[in-house]
């Protein structure tokens, strides 16, 4: 299992990025149609968030959106050891001078960082500039 697993991780590592975030997109939209409890799961938790202020096809995207975003993660996580772009490439920071500028003054740092998209990535940022 584990040769399987690293002959997959193997293959990722040598697709572009357009093609993991495709192919992240077509996973997620496989799973969200395969994995009915995590789906059910997904649905039942959105009720519980939104209640009636969302419509049910309005949930559906959500939840379509959760699986497509998580395979896709997982693909790039794979991927990144391998990354042959540059950090600038992959990822915008706004106003990057701002952390910058409060990492130099050498008092300590603490970023806060939505757990929503690929923050992993984000880590190569900084490491590339701190």
């Amino acid at each position: 299992m584990e040769t399987l697993a690293r002959g997959v991780v193997w293959i990722i590592q040598r697709l572009s990025l357009s093609t993991i975030r495709r192919s992240g997109r077509f996973l997620g939209l496989v799973f969200y149609r395969l994995a009915r409890s995590r789906r059910q799961t997904a649905h039942s938790n959105l009720d519980l968030a939104y209640g009636d202020s969302l419509s049910a096809k309005e949930k559906q995207e959500i939840a379509k959106s959760s699986f497509i975003n998580l395979a896709t993660m997982a693909l790039e996580f794979c991927w990144m050891p391998a990354c042959p772009y540059k950090t600038e490439e992959i990822i915008h920071i706004e106003n990057p001078e701002t952390i910058l500028d409060a990492y130099k003054q050498e008092k300590g740092l603490i970023v806060l960082v939505p757990h929503m998209g690929n923050w992993e990535i984000e880590s190569r940022w900084f490491s590339a500039n701190g």
